[in-house]
């Protein structure tokens, strides 16, 4: 059995044991388990004829080529001279004996949850997308890039861009925009704020708008962009043709409301004379006229009263008697024990009024009436108060009582 193997372009046979060359059979050639240094190794050069050369011979001018130190299958490739120098020839980098894992100074897992501190920095050419893809099941969701736009000069290009897909893995549009020229954040799709909104909004509308209010009210703003206020007049609809103040001093005023408060109509409604039997506007009786007492159309004041009826309470009747109490009895002035006069701070309609008095004493004995001898005048009248042996004397107090008639 031959055994080939191949050196440059010869052909190459090993011939075992001790036989020449030159008596070489092919029943002896076999094939070879080891090699000894005596060995014929034959070969065959392009062109011929053959040739036998000897394994010690065969492995120096190998060495001379190669080198005299091979690496050994089993050393696992221990035996290179520099293992440093070595991986730089093959070009690998420092990641070539760094170690795995999912925090810390590792390669990270790209199928597992990682956590690590510092930067990570994703870096490109100026106008190419650089950022983030966030996928489900292969399909793109979510993209965070800078993208393309190209950087021209004072800050512009390179804006920041938080873009969405469709459930079919399909770039829809920038959800956010973060321009970097300004730092102004455009939300291409809407914002929804839930809470509270604080902070100061500068800029305006790209395109001014108006507000409106119709119905009742009808009211139409100017344009507005954000950039100022902006105020109108509203006008209210005309509800009531019937324009102006209804009622008067002697007639009150019918309005008519529709379900919104507003006046649809405003009528008047005189106000009835008041009798006793219907309510209404009264007119204020004269002084006469409550004096005479058959009037039903007027109201009474208390000064028409005051005119009718006069009454006081008197004390110190034993020197100088003192008016304490009531009302249009002016002064009373004693004529001697028992007697009195009475003088009304208005004067009455006529001399045909009523005197009432009682007198207070101790003994509860006395009498007090208008003195008959006393000529009585529309503003004077006199009083007597008689004891129990029917002997004029000074009560402790007295009460008078005047009406008109």
């Amino acid at each position: 059995m031959r055994k080939h193997l191949a050196l440059g372009s010869a052909l190459a046979l090993l011939l075992t044991g001790s036989a020449g060359a030159s008596s070489l059979t092919p029943d002896q050639l076999t094939q070879a388990v080891s090699v000894n240094t005596t060995d014929l190794f034959l070969t065959y050069p392009i062109g011929g004829p053959l040739k036998g050369i000897q394994w010690s011979v065969l492995t120096a001018n190998m060495q001379t080529v190669l080198g005299a130190t091979y690496l050994q299958v089993s050393n696992n490739l221990s035996d290179l001279a520099n293992v440093t120098t070595a991986r730089t020839n093959l070009g690998l980098g420092s990641a070539a004996v760094a170690s795995t894992g999912t925090s810390g100074h590792f390669l990270p897992f790209l199928d597992a949850a990682n956590s690590f501190s510092g930067d990570i920095i994703e870096s490109g050419a100026a106008a190419t997308n650089r950022g983030y893809y966030y996928r489900t099941t292969g399909l793109s969701r979510w993209y965070t890039f800078a993208n393309s736009t190209a950087e021209s000069g004072s800050n512009v290009g390179s804006d920041l861009c938080v873009g969405r897909y469709n459930d079919a893995g399909t770039f829809q549009d920038c959800s956010v925009l973060f321009t970097r020229s300004t730092g102004l954040a455009t939300f291409n799709d809407g914002l929804t704020v839930v809470g509270t909104l604080t902070g100061t909004l500068t800029g305006k509308l790209a395109t001014g708008r108006t507000l409106a209010i119709t119905g009742d009210l009808t009211w139409t703003s100017p344009s507005f962009d954000g950039s100022a206020n902006v105020t109108a007049a509203g006008t209210l609809a005309t509800v009531n043709s019937n324009v102006g103040s209804c009622g008067t001093s002697t007639a009150v005023p019918a309005i008519t409301l529709n379900g919104k408060g507003l006046a649809t109509a405003c009528a008047t409604n005189a106000i009835p004379t008041a009798s006793t039997s219907t309510a209404g506007l009264a007119p204020l009786a004269t002084s006469a006229q409550t004096i005479t007492g058959t009037d039903t159309t007027h109201a009474v004041t208390p000064a028409a009263v005051g005119a009718l009826m006069s009454r006081g309470y008197i004390t110190s009747l034993s020197s100088s008697p003192v008016v304490t109490g009531g009302n249009g009895i002016s002064s009373v002035s004693r004529t001697s024990a028992g007697l009195y006069v009475v003088t009304l701070s208005s004067a009455m309609a006529n001399t045909n009024y009523t005197v009432i008095a009682t007198s207070g004493n101790a003994t509860g004995s006395e009498a007090a009436s208008e003195d008959t001898g006393f000529s009585r005048s529309v503003t004077q009248f006199g009083i007597r108060v008689y004891g129990g042996t029917n002997s004029l004397l000074d009560p402790v107090s007295l009460s008078l009582i005047v009406v008109a008639n």
